[in-house]
């Protein structure tokens, strides 16, 4: 039961990148964003590129891969938000004002 309530009123203290972080946050957030973005999404959608174009024309092809670019933009913002976990009571307190 203690645990429950440790957990559920110090839930910053159970992530490995808080306990091992000692600069600020925002630049951890924004190397990983910088990583991600060279190592995984350009790399991915220099690679599809050719083959849509094979497939579709250079027309669609472009339009795909950069709806597809956009896409995976902002779903690398969305989870390198800084947002607690749902039993975070800082979190639950302020989407209780909008209701």
């Amino acid at each position: 039961m203690s645990t429950k309530k440790t957990s559920a009123t110090a839930p910053n203290k159970l992530f490995l990148f808080q306990l091992s972080a000692t600069g600020d946050p925002r630049e951890y957030r924004a190397g990983v964003r910088k990583a991600v973005m060279l190592i995984g999404i350009l790399p991915l959608f220099s690679l599809l590129l050719p083959l849509h174009a094979a497939l579709w024309g250079w027309d669609l092809a472009c339009l795909h891969i950069v709806f597809g670019f956009v896409i995976a933009c902002l779903l690398l913002d969305v989870l390198t938000a800084r947002v607690g976990p749902p039993s975070c009571p800082q979190l639950l307190q302020q989407l209780s004002q909008f209701k």
